[in-house]
């Protein structure tokens, strides 16, 4: 029922995944060019689907009030944010070009004017309709949708702890995320399609294109967990992590 409708989700919830997991690298690394491949795998879902345009806006917006007001990163934003808007403009300026200049309008805007958007926008029913499917379907345990909350709370837990100790990764890609699940509530609210056809049909796979990055983040906390078991010598490291295997061995000598 999922995977034959939801082929092109599944290319843009990896853009947004690997534009976390670049993300996490180029924070930790002394190499500024991870940021311009942050921008390029945040950008890329434009070339497959209108939510990628969306997605592209939210990372720059972040990204941009992020690295500016964290005192931290103020200096590393000197070199790698360029990269990263850089990387990150590089697809949509194309995409946007081909719809002003080839494609035809969309549905969007194709049916609608101004007035009704705003007519939308400001009815109460709408905004009803959009909280019971947001607060309602996590709790739909039979649907893989169910394991959504607890996911989400284990990263927004680890982001808020993260932001309290001047962490930078999760509450980062957090933001990014909650941002882009407003933009998909928007989207609701001003289209003129039918709103109970529209959200009966496009927002499990909206949430799935969430779902891969919400994992990463929900699982960060775990690695970090059991990289300090490592450290105390009460797990063995993994067979293959020499340098974990090396310096349990200099603890226990020690």
């Amino acid at each position: 029922e999922s995977s034959a409708h939801q082929c092109a989700d599944i290319p843009l919830a990896a853009g947004l995944l690997g534009a976390g997991v670049a993300l996490r690298v180029a924070l930790e690394s002394t190499s500024a060019r991870t940021f311009c491949l942050a921008g390029l795998l945040a950008g890329a879902p434009v070339l497959i689907k209108n939510e990628g345009l969306a997605l592209a806006a939210v990372f720059a917006a972040v990204a941009v009030v992020w690295f500016l007001a964290h005192p931290r990163l103020r200096a590393r934003a000197l070199t790698g944010l360029p990269l990263l808007l850089a990387g990150l403009a590089v697809f949509p300026v194309a995409a946007v070009a081909f719809k002003l200049t080839l494609a035809p309008p969309g549905d969007l805007t194709m049916h609608n004017s101004p007035a009704r958007m705003m007519e939308n926008l400001l009815d109460p029913a709408r905004w009803g309709m959009i909280a019971g499917w947001v607060f309602q379907e996590p709790f739909v345990l039979k649907h893989w949708l169910g394991w959504l909350l607890p996911v989400f709370v284990v990263a927004a837990w680890k982001g808020w702890r993260d932001f309290l100790a001047g962490g930078r990764l999760i509450p980062l890609v957090l933001l990014i995320v909650l941002a882009q699940g407003a933009a998909f509530i928007g989207v609701y609210l001003v289209t003129p399609r039918s709103l109970a056809w529209h959200l009966a049909t496009s927002y499990h796979r909206l949430l799935f294109q969430l779902w891969p990055v919400l994992v990463l983040l929900a699982c960060l906390p775990l690695k970090e967990a059991l990289g300090g078991r490592i450290e105390a010598g009460v797990v063995d490291p993994p067979p293959g992590d020499h340098a974990a295997i090396s310096r349990q061995g200099n603890r226990v000598g020690a």
